[in-house]
């Protein structure tokens, strides 16, 4: 429901009339810990998308996908993210705080709504 309010001009239901979540830094990416997927599973790192896509780039660290043949047709459905060519890519933390100001900003011209970033 966060992320409806936060992009209204997105679709949420895909296939058989569910919402479908991608998780932009993936839950299951190789060599993952239980630290990493906790630090993943947060609103500032999903975006709608169908779930076909999902499962596409499910292992795959973002920017890797988005440069590869297959998966940059599809950086332009992606929302607040920052170019393929920033360091920002280079640490989910960076990239977490990046999205979530930008988010936090859309919610402000939105709805004239601030959230206090969390303290770190």
């Amino acid at each position: 429901f966060a992320l409806k309010v936060i992009e209204p001009q997105r679709s949420y239901v895909f296939h058989e009339h569910k919402p479908q979540l991608d998780h932009i830094f993936p839950r299951n990416l190789k060599d993952a810990d239980d630290d990493y997927r906790a630090r993943v599973d947060v609103l500032w790192n999903l975006q709608p998308q169908p779930a076909t896509l999902n499962n596409y780039k499910r292992a795959k660290p973002p920017r890797q996908f988005f440069r590869s043949d297959e998966g940059s047709k599809y950086f332009v459905d992606y929302d607040f993210i920052p170019p393929l060519d920033s360091v920002i890519w280079d640490d989910l933390q960076v990239f977490l705080k990046y999205r979530a100001g930008l988010m936090r900003g859309q919610l402000t011209e939105l709805y004239g709504l601030e959230v206090e970033a969390e303290s770190q």
